[in-house]
């Protein structure tokens, strides 16, 4: 259907167009080994109607990039989106406890736990890697760390 050879702007034009579906479709069929094509499926995922995302979709989203950071340790986009990811995902969760504390049990606040740190430790590598992030990551650090707060608040109710 695209071809055989990978092309990053090819998978990046559908990004840019907004049809995240056939960037999903083509960067999905270049998977293998290719950090590009992973952080591209993982951008089209994250990016397609982001105001219906779910704790489970932010925690696949993360793990898709977190496969991009293996592939390429210095992969400082991906490092930015991951922990994008994972402090949606977080913040999503810690939403869900305070609406009904019933959700709220020690397995899953420790995967709430798991991806405030991760979250912290990908922004610190995508600054280390790309300074310019630096001022881009405030806002997003700043949440990480009030994510942080609150997952302890939940942590000390149990």
């Amino acid at each position: 259907m695209f071809g055989k050879k990978f092309d990053i702007e090819h998978g990046m034009n559908f990004l840019k167009n907004g049809d995240f579906d056939s960037a999903e479709v083509y960067f999905k069929s270049n998977l293998e080994g290719n950090s590009v094509a992973h952080y591209g499926l993982a951008l089209a995922r994250f990016r397609k109607d982001p105001s219906n995302i779910t704790v489970e979709k932010a925690s696949e989203v993360g793990a898709i990039f977190e496969r991009a950071v293996v592939l390429d340790p210095g992969f400082a986009d991906a490092y930015f989106m991951g922990a994008m990811a994972f402090n949606t995902a977080a913040g999503l969760q810690l939403g869900a406890f305070n609406k009904d504390i019933a959700l709220l049990t020690s397995d899953r606040l420790s995967v709430v736990e798991s991806q405030v740190k991760q979250a912290a430790l990908y922004f610190s590598k995508a600054i280390s890697l790309n300074p310019a992030f630096r001022n881009i990551a405030v806002k997003e650090i700043a949440l990480n760390e009030q994510l942080k707060i609150l997952s302890d608040q939940f942590r000390s109710s149990l």
